[in-house]
């Protein structure tokens, strides 16, 4: 069967070009108009920590949410006029900021304890309101570390930290997978010695990310699918694409220095490596469903959309990979 079906895309190799260019507009098309969005519930029912977390929420809502801290130092003081005059100034401009609905500041009797022995440095707790299903917005923390930064003033430093400020000071991803392309680019380059055998995997991998990723996001509406999931799917996707189509390629190019014909040496290779990519790919489809045991919602369409990437990167490696080498005969 793996013959016949490298021989047919091997000979209708523009038609099944065309069929995986067209599959990937289409995943791509579908996922701008019907594709679902990101969840951020991160709960983990039946877990210890879980627990605590719902009797905070139930019994102290006002702490129970993300918080921030602003840490400030004074040169001449936490307690000089000045500073305590920038400081509340602060600490009220931030409480009308939006999901905002406390402050614990080290002005107040209770707070007493959030300044330094030496009286140098103290810190305030900023509340936020608990939302099921929704985490601060990243535009919160910036602001709050814009206020901060206007409020400093000559002997005073204010750094705000916590989740909030972290999350908004994380760059948009995206940048692993382009060093993992270009490294993949530069070692198949020096390996194989050819700009077209560098091309085949990287080709292959392109395509079925495209609509493993695409998928990903069509998953999106019934399952619930993290933000980090097309990261985890594309390192995954870069890693098995590469891979199995390097396998074929491999293959090919040992046939075609022992005398067969490039259709003999492509049907070889997929008789051969490719059966070894299924194995190897139905294996980790198989290992990244297996998450779906730990019972918890978050992780499932980290599961499926990982396994989804994988399964049409493996399929590529089969089917589009044929046609290819058909393309590139003995340049290869």
């Amino acid at each position: 069967m793996l013959e016949r079906l490298a021989r047919w895309t091997y000979h209708h190799r523009w038609t099944t070009l065309l069929l995986w260019v067209v599959g990937l507009i289409a995943a791509i098309t579908l996922q701008s108009t019907v594709g679902g969005s990101y969840s951020t519930d991160f709960s983990l029912p039946g877990a210890e920590s879980q627990k605590a977390f719902d009797l905070l929420e139930a019994r102290f809502p006002n702490v129970a949410g993300d918080t921030a801290d602003i840490v400030f130092k004074a040169e001449g003081g936490v307690d000089d006029p000045e500073v305590q005059s920038a400081m509340e100034g602060l600490f009220g401009q931030i409480a009308e900021i939006d999901r905002v609905v406390g402050i614990d500041s080290p002005y107040t009797e209770r707070g007493q304890g959030q300044i330094s022995q030496d009286g140098t440095i103290a810190f305030a707790t900023v509340h936020f309101e608990v939302i099921e299903g929704e985490t601060v917005p990243p535009e919160t923390g910036t602001e709050i570390v814009n206020l901060a930064n206007d409020a400093e003033i000559d002997g005073l430093t204010i750094e705000p930290g916590g989740s909030v400020i972290q999350f908004s000071e994380f760059e948009e991803p995206g940048g692993a997978e382009g060093i993992g392309f270009m490294f993949a680019i530069v070692i198949l380059l020096i390996t194989f010695g050819s700009v077209l055998a560098m091309g085949l995997p990287i080709a292959s991998a392109l395509f079925g990310i495209g609509i493993g990723l695409s998928l990903i996001m069509l998953f999106a509406n019934f399952l619930s699918v993290p933000d980090f999931t097309p990261q985890l799917a594309s390192m995954i996707g870069i890693g098995v694409g590469i891979d199995y189509a390097l396998f074929i390629v491999t293959r090919y190019r040992q046939q075609l220095h022992h005398g067969l014909d490039p259709e003999q040496a492509t049907m070889v290779a997929i008789t051969t490596a490719g059966k070894a990519v299924l194995f190897a790919g139905t294996t980790v489809v198989i290992s990244l469903l297996g998450i779906l045991l730990m019972g918890f919602e978050f992780v499932e369409g980290l599961a499926i959309g990982g396994a989804a990437t994988v399964a049409v990167t493996m399929v590529a490696a089969v089917t589009l990979i044929p046609a290819l080498l058909g393309f590139v005969g003995r340049n290869v």
